[in-house]
C-alpha cells in the first residue's frame, strides 16, 4: 500500500529554517505549520489505510525545485518527524531515498511512504 503527498515546495520546511534566529530558540511558525500539514494530510489517509505497527516504513521524497539554489537533505529530517508523529512509532523504523528536479513552473515536494 503506496500513500502519497503532494505539497507546494516552501522554503521554511528546510532544517535550516526551524528556529527564526540562529541565535534565539524561538520556534518559527511558518515551518511548524508546514509539518502540521504534512501530518494531517497523512493523518487523512491513514485513517482508512491503518500501517501494521513497527514494519520497516520506505519514505521516498522527490524535490521539484525552481531553481539549483537549497540542499534537498535539510528537507528529510523535518519531512519524517512530520510522518513519525502520524504513524507513532520512531524514524529509526524509515528507510527510502530521495530525489531532485528542476521545475521552475510548479515547485513542490512529493512524500510517499510504503511498507514492507
Amino acid at each position: 500500500m503506496e500513500l502519497k503527498v503532494i505539497i507546494p515546495y516552501v522554503p521554511a520546511l528546510s532544517k535550516n529554517r526551524r528556529y527564526l534566529s540562529k541565535y534565539a530558540k524561538f520556534k518559527n511558525p511558518e515551518h511548524t505549520a508546514i509539518q502540521n500539514i504534512i501530518s494531517y494530510k497523512f493523518g487523512q489517509l491513514l485513517h482508512s489505510n491503518k500501517m501494521p505497527e513497527k514494519q520497516k516504513v520506505i519514505v521516498n521524497i522527490v524535490w521539484y525545485r525552481s531553481n539549483m539554489r537549497g540542499d534537498c537533505s535539510n528537507f528529510i529530517n523535518p519531512i519524517c518527524d512530520a510522518i513519525k508523529r502520524v504513524l507513532e512509532f520512531d524514524d529509526n523504523w524509515f528507510a527510502g531515498s530521495w530525489n531532485w528536479f528542476i521545475d521552475t513552473e510548479n515547485p513542490r515536494i512529493e512524500i510517499s511512504i510504503n511498507y514492507i
